[in-house]
């Protein structure tokens, strides 16, 4: 269950009155005309200019920092659209070159490429030691690979969503609830503990009916049972895609996690039907475990992620630190995986898998965000509600190119929900998305 916001203010009652006031202003112009005695109403919607951090990487898998904007090419829906903004980050400022300039305050970065990134640890998902292993080299990153206007915030979930430390660039308070989290103990403990359980359980029924019969209801309950934690997990995920959707710059989640299943209670089904085609009664079918596919659940997060421009980042120890050989802990790493890839891959983050070195996987997530490239184009369409598939390729041999792979138009009722989301969770009174109200004069229309 969501822990519930803080109550609406009149102040952000106010702000959501002004924001769907300047939402509709900037998306839509109403033009009168008379064609003979009927009136004819024309609506023309302004389409933003969509932006994109694009990451390319060379053969040894190292950032490529130095291409220019002739060296990019990117096509919606198949067709070339011409890049209007272009942004190379090279990579953190060196501390000496700061302190030169006076300070970290004298190279300000502009806004629309400031971080912000949202730390979200999943003890739903994921044993203490695994958590422990990556938040204790959370430090690096915090440290010195983020730039000194970056924010960060922490939040954590456990079948309930808390907001451990809002948004700040203080890195040593962030660091501070990261260390009360490695006393926590896990949820997924329990969870192990229920699915050796139900194996067991199915076994003792296959046993006592002589069949596999009696035993497919116990796969079905154990499936829908991942199932339910697998959407509240991504739920919550999706809460958080919410609150930060509408702040101005780059966005950015790292999910921490044991991985989250593409196909709840697919490992059990596999283990189930392989075991009964080999015993009497009729076999448990793997098509079967297609009735809990998460699928649906995984692509609301992404899309709403890759409009709002959220990259998601996943990092596992799971995989590194677990005998491989069983069929079903093998299946099930495997369905985990599979989960974090889809969140990754969907919206340009990075997944980071088998991470036996977390330090080494983070540092690879800290050159994403500060080696990139920032692309701009205007389309030379309507705003829609259909998908847009985004292709950018590179003039450089060898190179690899990552980047979000498709996005909708976001539609303004939307705007307005986010906008006033994030007014509730962060506070009206700190304004953090910028906004003002101007007041003019009505202009008749004749």
């Amino acid at each position: 269950m969501m822990s519930k916001p803080s109550r609406l203010s009149a102040a952000a009652f106010l702000l959501l009155a002004s924001w769907s006031a300047v939402g509709f202003a900037q998306t839509a112009q109403t033009a009168q005309t008379a064609q003979d005695t009927d009136e004819v109403f024309e609506e023309t919607i302004e389409v933003s200019v969509v932006n994109l951090e694009v990451f390319v990487s060379g053969k040894n898998g190292e950032p490529i920092p130095d291409l220019k904007r002739e060296d990019f090419q990117v096509l919606e829906d198949g067709k070339p659209v011409e890049i209007t903004n272009f942004f190379a980050e090279t990579g953190p400022v060196p501390a000496a070159a700061v302190a030169a300039a006076g300070g970290a305050e004298a190279i300000p970065r502009s806004p629309d490429q400031r971080l912000s990134l949202v730390i979200f640890v999943d003890d739903t998902n994921m044993e203490p030691q695994n958590r422990n292993r990556i938040l204790g080299r959370l430090g690096e990153l915090l440290g010195s690979d983020l730039g000194p206007d970056d924010q960060v915030m922490l939040v954590h979930f456990d079948n309930d969503l808390k907001v451990l430390r809002p948004f700040t660039t203080d890195r040593s308070s962030i660091e501070s609830e990261i260390a009360r989290l490695k006393d926590l103990s896990g949820d997924k403990q329990r969870r192990e503990a229920t699915r050796d359980t139900a194996v067991q359980q199915i076994l003792d029924a296959v046993e006592t009916n002589g069949g596999w019969e009696g035993a497919e209801s116990l796969v079905k309950q154990y499936a829908a049972a991942e199932s339910a934690m697998v959407r509240g997990a991504l739920t919550a995920l999706d809460q958080v895609v919410v609150w930060i959707g509408s702040l101005p710059g780059r966005k950015a989640v790292l999910y921490v996690s044991d991985g989250i299943s593409a196909m709840p209670g697919e490992d059990v089904y596999l283990w189930a039907s392989t075991r009964s085609g080999y015993r009497a009664g009729r076999r448990i079918s793997m098509l079967d475990s297609t009735g809990f596919d998460a699928s649906k659940a995984f692509r609301e997060v992404t899309a709403r992620a890759s409009r709002s421009r959220v990259s998601i980042y996943t990092i596992e120890t799971m995989g590194a630190h677990t005998e491989r050989g069983a069929t079903l802990y093998e299946n099930q790493i495997v369905n985990r995986q599979n989960g974090l890839r889809i969140l990754s891959e969907e919206t340009g983050g990075l997944a980071m898998l088998d991470a036996a070195d977390p330090g080494k996987a983070l540092r690879q997530m800290a050159a994403d965000l500060t080696t990139y490239y920032s692309i701009g184009y205007r389309p030379q369409r309507v705003a829609d509600d259909r998908e847009h598939k985004i292709e950018v390729s590179v003039n450089r041999k060898g190179s690899s190119v990552r980047h979000r792979r498709w996005y909708k138009d976001k539609p303004t009722s939307e705007l307005v929900a986010e906008r006033t989301t994030a007014a509730m969770v962060f506070g009206a009174e700190e304004n953090p998305l910028g906004v003002s109200l101007e007041f003019g004069q009505q202009t008749p229309v004749d």
